[in-house]
This record gives structure tokens, C-alpha cells and sequence, in this order.
């Protein structure tokens, strides 16, 4: 019996998204840095509209061993080539929210040993 292995493309990932729920948002990146009194600052760079998955979603918690893992506003599954990431802000319908976790997705692995990286799933919070 052959062994079959299933992974997800990227080309995979995009009919996802434009045959079913994709839309687009505004990704805003931001920079940090250290102000002259050693606070940590953020700075906004250009916003772009990118092609995603967006969910809101009723806040959640999760139970671990440790602690209570507390879930985001929503939900974000984007390209891996989108350039999302932790403590961006992204804005959809007219609410603006931050990135808080981020988990880059690999799905194929290449013949040389890289891996290409599919998506990113974000946890994102509302922005105040």
C-alpha cells in the first residue's frame, strides 16, 4: 500500500480564500522602538489592503494546566507573503484591532530543506 502525503499549497490556500470567504482588510505594519526615556513605542508605517480570512468571534478563554489562555476579538488567516505580524493593526469594517499571537503555517516541504510557509493564524484583540 503507498503512502500518500497531503499537504496544503500554497495555491491550495488561495482558491480557499477566493472561493470562499476571503475579503479584503487594511493590514497597518508597525516598528518598535525605544524612546529616549527606554519606553517601548510603536510607529505605524503604510497601510495596504491584503486578501484574508477575517472571523470576529465572542471572546474566549481556554483552560490550561497553567493559567487561562485568554482567546482574541477575531481571527485572521492571511497569506504567508501578506508580511502580518505581531502587534500589527488591521482594520475591518471600520474597527481597528492588533495583532497579539501570531503562528506562521508550513506546508510544503521543499526537496532542498526549506519549507515554504503557507499562512499566518492570528489572534487578534480590539485596538484601544
Amino acid at each position: 500500500m503507498a503512502v500518500r502525503q497531503s499537504y496544503l499549497s500554497v495555491e491550495d490556500f488561495d482558491s480557499l480564500l477566493t472561493d470562499y470567504a476571503g475579503r479584503n482588510i487594511t493590514h497597518t505594519p508597525r516598528t518598535k522602538a525605544k524612546s529616549f526615556s527606554g519606553k517601548e513605542e510603536f510607529s505605524d508605517g503604510t497601510p495596504a489592503s491584503i486578501f484574508c480570512y477575517f472571523l470576529k468571534r465572542h471572546q474566549q478563554w481556554t483552560f490550561d494546566k497553567s493559567a487561562q489562555i485568554e482567546g482574541g476579538d477575531a481571527v485572521l488567516l492571511s497569506k504567508a507573503a501578506s508580511g502580518v505580524d505581531k502587534n500589527d493593526k488591521v482594520t475591518a469594517d471600520g474597527v481597528v484591532y492588533y495583532i497579539k499571537d501570531i503562528i506562521h503555517v508550513p506546508g510544503v516541504f521543499n526537496d532542498d530543506g526549506t519549507v515554504t510557509m503557507v499562512y499566518s493564524y492570528c489572534n487578534c484583540f480590539l485596538y484601544s
